[in-house]
């Protein structure tokens, strides 16, 4: 179900200011502000607090104690040695009105009063360019500071970690003590079965993103540190190249070349770019009755002139992995036939059998996850031209660039981001894709992987960083 979020915040705490409607923010200034040339940065919740059960979020202003009982003064020591003390913390359930406004405010100001120092404080409210791994928050945070700091460290929980043995026993001891002093009862069994591993790699990712010194919060505040960490399998930085290097690549560049000196000859009259949009659930004939029925006609001798140069390219991708794109950019003088968004069967059967009869290249650019629904396109092309070429292109990618694409496409589109939208659709893809085979009749098929997707046609420096950077 696609997330609501709250827009036009009403800040009644004149202590707070917000930007953009998303990033929330509170900043104590120093009568040393000019003194500060390090920055000492922390996530919240996990890091420098824990919610009282531990297992479950804060549920309100109060639920909430220190990680530990030196958290406080080693913040003091800290801002005392010229460093500048910053909290940046995710906070997507007051955006989407799972915990009010009021309550989170009143919660960190009381943590930032019983701190005691100046500080700053961000926290994002929404799933947009401001939420940790991307780099919106810190991005502020250096617009507001002029001034070039020595070193950057950054504090948090979520490290992609998987946790050890020895880590389990000192973390596990460390919270029941911690519990203990506090006097809170907690569920010790339940706690256990939850040391497995971090949540996620959220925090890891910012401090990667913004090229600073990583510690997890056990490692910096108990000195106890986990070996045993996941790899991180997608780095979008791996995806500058050159397209030299993606022989895959270059194989469907040389066949671009070969198509568009082979396209049809009207008399210099241009093909217009038409996006037709129908059903992707175009036929329900079986795989075997197509097949059949492609076999007929290519045997069968057909009157009628026909184009031999005539191409047909099937695209088979998931949503938002750059199909359209591509279509734009290697292919524009074909025709473009668009059937992922709902309009009427009946009408794209007849623009594609005109597109057929008139000689034109085309494109079908669809998910086109099943064999049947591509074999309904090759089934009507062969019926009309026996000689047409038909080429699949299969964007092979893995669901984490397909993942990276589309939430790029929603941050420059300033678009709040709802991951549920497209990790559904992505995970479908993936689980019930039907490759493209041979026995579809294809005279060639092309499949595309990550290593083979070049980044180009950025509008400006800041995309490009952003496209680089570590996204979700």
């Amino acid at each position: 179900m696609k997330r609501i979020y709250i827009n036009n915040f009403n800040l009644q705490n004149e202590n707070w200011k917000i930007v953009d409607d998303s990033l929330l923010y509170r900043i104590i200034k120093s009568e040393r502000e000019d003194q500060y040339n390090k920055i000492l940065s922390f996530d919240l919740d996990g890091t420098l607090i824990l919610s009282r059960t531990f297992l479950h979020p804060a549920q309100d202003e109060n639920d909430y104690i220190f990680y530990n009982d030196n958290v406080i003064d080693f913040l003091k020591k800290k801002e005392s040695e010229n460093y500048k003390i910053i909290i940046f913390s995710n906070q997507r359930g007051v955006g989407t009105g799972k915990i009010s406004l009021t309550n989170i405010i009143n919660r960190v100001d009381d943590i930032i009063n019983k701190i005691g120092i100046p500080l700053e404080c961000y926290l994002a409210l929404k799933n947009d360019k401001y939420r940790k791994p991307r780099v919106g928050m810190f991005n502020f945070v250096k617009q507001n500071n002029k001034c070039k700091f020595e070193e950057i460290i950054y504090v948090g929980d979520n490290a992609n970690r998987i946790y050890e043995e020895n880590f389990k026993k000192s973390f596990f001891n460390h919270l029941k003590n911690v519990y203990q002093k506090n006097n809170i009862n907690i569920d010790i069994e339940n706690i256990k079965k939850s040391l497995i591993k971090d949540h996620s790699d959220t925090d890891l990712k910012f401090a990667l993103n913004i090229n600073c010194k990583f510690y997890s919060t056990e490692e910096f505040f108990l000195n106890v540190k986990n070996n045993l960490t996941k790899q991180i399998e997608f780095v979008p930085s791996n995806l500058i190249k050159n397209v030299e290097e993606s022989k895959d690549l270059q194989e469907l560049i040389e066949l671009c070349k070969k198509l568009f000196n082979e396209q049809p000859n009207r008399g210099n009259k241009p093909v217009d770019k038409l996006s037709i949009e129908c059903d992707e659930k175009l036929s329900d004939k079986s795989h075997t009755n197509a097949i059949e029925t492609i076999n007929f006609l290519i045997t069968k001798k057909m009157d009628g002139k026909t184009n031999p140069n005539q191409v047909l390219i099937i695209l088979i991708g998931a949503k938002g992995c750059g199909k359209t794109f591509f279509c734009n950019k290697y292919f524009p003088h074909f025709s473009i036939i668009n059937t992922d968004k709902i309009v009427t069967k009946e009408k794209c059967e007849n623009i594609f059998k005109d597109f057929i009869y008139s000689g034109n290249n085309i494109i079908i650019n669809s998910i086109n996850l099943f064999a049947k629904n591509r074999l309904f396109f090759i089934c009507e092309a062969k019926k009309i031209n026996q000689k047409i070429k038909i080429y699949a292109i299969y964007f092979n990618y893995s669901k984490d660039l397909i993942i990276h694409l589309n939430t790029f496409k929603l941050l420059t589109n300033k678009t709040e981001i709802d991951d549920d939208n497209f990790k559904e659709p992505t995970n479908f893809f993936i689980r019930c894709v039907e490759k493209p085979e041979k026995n579809e009749y294809f005279d060639k098929i092309i499949t595309l992987k990550d290593d083979d997707f070049i980044p180009s046609d950025f509008k400006n420096e800041e995309e490009k960083n952003l496209f680089f950077s570590y996204l979700h």
